[in-house]
């Protein structure tokens, strides 16, 4: 999905898988990591600002771009992803990154103010984005990830 074309959003971007990633309470982003350039920043707020309240998890597309979400505890996780990106590993993205915000940071989200956490957890997301994106072997990486995070457990 090279072609940016009809595509008011986001700028040419020559990345592919997920491609933004958002932590929020409500519409206040505590955290926002782009591998690419483009205006996700807009983005992220017009996704956010469509989330219910309440708990919950979802998937939608818009033109050529998939918004993938889950809201618990009162944080959004939101991943922005292109059509190469299933929703199982979506979500599989969203529950590593909010995993290890809840445990880097806790109740501190809940009053945190906006960007509070966007220096240290955008390396946070950055990896976590890098590791979802390589995709060389799909079946053997992530059994191997998943036996490695059983261990660390």
């Amino acid at each position: 999905g090279t072609s940016t074309q009809g595509n008011q959003y986001i700028a040419a971007c020559n990345m592919s898988g997920i491609l933004c990633c958002a932590i929020s309470r409500g519409t206040t982003v505590l955290a926002r990591y782009a591998q690419c350039a483009g205006n996700f920043s807009e983005i992220c707020e017009l996704v956010l600002a469509k989330i219910p309240p309440g708990e919950g998890r979802m998937s939608y597309s818009h033109g050529e771009f998939f918004y993938h979400y889950t809201s618990k505890q009162g944080i959004i996780t939101l991943a922005i992803s292109d059509s190469s990106v299933d929703q199982v590993a979506a979500f599989s993205f969203l529950e590593n990154v909010f995993e290890q915000f809840r445990l880097q940071y806790g109740a501190r989200a809940q009053t945190a103010i906006a960007f509070a956490m966007n220096t240290e957890f955008s390396l946070v997301m950055a990896n976590e984005m890098k590791k979802a994106n390589t995709k060389e072997e799909p079946d053997k990486i992530t059994s191997l990830q998943e036996e490695v995070d059983q261990v660390r457990d």
